[in-house]
């Protein structure tokens, strides 16, 4: 802006302010341009000259303000149509300018706030701010506020927020799931307390006056106190409540469904109780102390095995205590008590696993061993052998006796041979009975190395069988078990679905802790029923009924085996899924005639069977879906009377050449639990025989 040379005061103050007026117009922060009434340009600011990448010309002042607004037309920047139009609507706002605000978008994505208003001395001021960064944060806060909202619906609790006046601010889906209440109740703005005395009505809170129970629950609304307590529905589910006072004011309550660890807890209550029978019933007295040296269970055995007080034996007491009370009564005999002590002490740290013995003052004799146990801590088992020691010391007995006897034979022997020529004919009467009594001796240890050599085949066939079983053949009332021989027999196969991803995900102590557990409940079950376990494989196990001892019915025994599996499993893999394993379980069973005996090597030993029938057992599981049973014709023709099935196709199996027509097996019919009934007096009347056997 040029200052001419011949100016008056009042010339020289006009363009003082001119230029005050563009240094104020240029460092606002937002865009103006003024256009007069016949819209030309009168001035723009260098802030709205920035906001459009327009030829500066366009923005000259006394330039028509429709030549920018057709530049911006033609260039796109109010979206697709007809170019006179979009001018002409925008000249209309500059004739009749609202005083109202509206946005505009720019093809770059920014975003524009403008207001049109008329002036003072005529023409129209448009003001333009850019409000990018605001509709930026309006996004990202409508974007964080539909995710919370997809959280809220989505997490596992249920959830509901109150306000002071106790009205519903929000409730997540899985709240209004938790309740069969109209979802009115529920809405934003609805008082809670509708809701309570819904629920107090329908008898959620159990019998008693409505107004009070709704009543205090009203009262921990107002004043929530943040610890959780449990509710129990009529439909019998276990809810934990929790209520905090919230930040902005008001409530907030979460529920969660604890009804499954209510069940496991009570499951695993019962548990407890089970294994303390059992402890309590072992034959040896057991001990376990934590790596404190706290007792953490001693079964009864144990408390009687000592006549200690029975407070110090009582679980989370000081195990040092017991055996500081041993070491002062003697038990350990003499010597100094905190010694005596401090090396049982050590011992219960440092379990070395082998065996020792102690000599109690009333003459008894303990066999102790102390292991490391998985979770920390030692086991003390302990045995009384009493009885065994006596015997040794009765043979040791024996023996003296009978080097005592060789003695005086010997030294009678000297004596014949000194009067050997006048007893000429008795020496050889001697001579001949001390040869025949060679013989004797010859032919007994014969005996004797045979008898050692079969108790040890047997004993490592015990292992393959039911203890009831390894009991008969022990007692030598049968043929040699271990001769390899022809036989009927069926065969299940049984194994986990799902292992072998289980194993690829899973850590390896994860997968032996699953293993333990599953070998545990299938090794109880073969027990129970009669079997043989032919090998392990993993998950995969092999079962023989009828070798190499007869069973009765050994197909419906056999079946009945792995219906009590596949239902202990089931319930096993509920805990297995808690922990997140998907396992399942499959079985096969077939029978026929099989080659079964002994297979191996002097060193190692096993017992197992070859024949079709073992490879169909295999085949029928790896076919099994989860908790299927599929049975082969052969032996569903021997016990379709007894069971009920349900067809699972013709399947074609990998070394047979015809498909195989297999069913999977529902349970046991009304037939075979008649029969099962049967077969179990039949057991009990061949296992009293046994056992009162001389």
């Amino acid at each position: 802006m040029a200052r001419p040379q011949d100016v008056t005061l009042e010339d020289h103050r006009a363009y003082g302010a001119d230029v005050q007026l563009q240094v104020a117009l240029d460092n606002m922060p937002g865009a103006l341009v003024y256009t007069d009434e016949d819209l030309n340009i009168v001035i723009c600011n260098d802030r709205f000259k920035e906001m459009y990448r327009v030829p500066e010309e366009l923005l000259q002042a006394g330039r028509p303000y429709s030549d920018f607004l057709r530049y911006l037309a033609e260039h796109g920047y109010y979206g697709e149509g007809d170019v006179d139009a979009l001018v002409a609507r925008r000249v209309d706002s500059l004739r009749n300018p609202s005083g109202r605000s509206f946005e505009d978008h720019a093809p770059d994505g920014r975003w524009y706030r403008i207001v049109r208003r008329r002036a003072a001395g005529g023409g129209t001021v448009t003001v333009m701010t850019d409000i990018t960064d605001q509709k930026q944060a309006e996004q990202d806060l409508a974007k964080k506020e539909a995710q919370l909202r997809v959280a809220l619906g989505n997490m596992p609790g249920a959830l509901v927020y109150t306000d002071k006046e106790l009205n519903v601010v929000f409730c997540n889906d899985r709240f209004k799931e938790m309740y069969d209440a109209p979802p009115d109740l529920l809405q934003p703005g609805r008082p809670y307390p509708d809701f309570l005395r819904y629920l107090a009505v329908n008898g959620y809170y159990g019998t008693g006056d409505v107004d009070v129970q709704v009543a205090e629950r009203v009262e921990s609304l107002r004043n929530p106190s943040g610890r959780s307590f449990e509710d129990r529905t009529p439909d019998g589910r276990w809810l934990r409540i929790r209520r905090r006072r919230a930040a902005a004011g008001g409530a907030v309550t979460v529920m969660t469904d604890i009804t499954e660890q209510k069940q496991a807890e009570q499951s695993l209550a019962e548990k407890e109780a089970q294994l303390h029978v059992a402890l309590d019933n072992m034959p040896g007295a057991l001990v376990y102390t934590d790596e404190d040296l706290n007792i953490v269970v001693c079964n009864e055995r144990f408390k009687d095995m000592y006549g200690a007080p029975r407070e110090l034996l009582q679980a989370g007491r000081f195990y040092p205590d017991f055996l500081r009370y041993l070491a002062v009564n003697g038990y350990y005999g003499t010597g100094d008590v905190d010694v005596l002590v401090a090396e049982r002490v050590e011992s219960l740290r440092n379990p070395s696993g082998r065996s020792f013995e102690d000599h109690t003052p009333d003459g008894r004799w303990l066999r102790i061993r102390r292991r490391r146990a998985a979770a920390g801590g030692a086991v003390t088992v302990m045995t009384d052998i009493t009885e065994q020691k006596q015997a040794e010391r009765e043979l040791v007995e024996a023996k003296q006796r009978t080097e005592e006897a060789n003695k005086l034979v010997i030294e009678k022997n000297r004596v014949l041979e000194g009067l050997y020529a006048e007893i000429q004919d008795k020496n050889r009467q001697v001579e001949e009975q001390a040869a025949q009594l060679a013989e004797w001796n010859t032919t007994l240890e014969s005996r004797v190395a045979e008898q050692v050599s079969l108790i040890g085949r047997y004993s490592r066939l015990t292992r393959f069988l039911s203890p009831k079983i390894s009991d008969l053949i022990m007692s030598g009332e049968t043929d040699d078990p271990l001769k390899t021989r022809r036989a009927e027999i069926t065969v299940v196969y049984v194994d986990l679905r799902g292992f072998t991803g289980f194993t690829e995900t899973a850590e390896p102590e994860e997968v032996m802790s699953v293993l333990r557990q599953y070998h545990a409940e299938l090794g109880r079950l073969v027990v129970e029923y009669d079997g043989t376990i032919e090998h392990i494989a993993g998950d995969g196990m092999m079962v023989l009924f009828n070798a190499p001892m007869p069973v009765e019915n050994h197909e419906l025994q056999a079946i009945r085996m792995a219906l009590a599996m596949r239902e202990s499993l089931t319930a096993l893999s509920l805990s297995w899924r808690k922990r997140g394993h998907e396992l399942g379980f499959g079985a096969g069973i077939a029978g026929g005639y099989v080659t079964i005996g002994t297979i191996g090597f002097e060193q190692r030993l096993d017992y197992g069977a070859i024949g079709p029938a073992c490879n169909m057992a295999a085949r029928l599981c790896g076919e099994a879906k989860d908790k299927q049973i599929l049975i082969a014709p052969r032996v569903l023709s021997k016990v379709e009377a007894h069971i009920e099935v349900e067809p699972a196709g013709d399947l074609v199996l990998k070394g047979f050449q015809r498909p195989v027509p297999a069913h999977n097996i529902l349970g046991i019919s009304r037939a075979g639990l008649e029969q099962s009934t049967s077969t179990s007096t039949n057991s009990a009347s061949v296992t009293s025989t046994v056992e009162q056997s001389p």
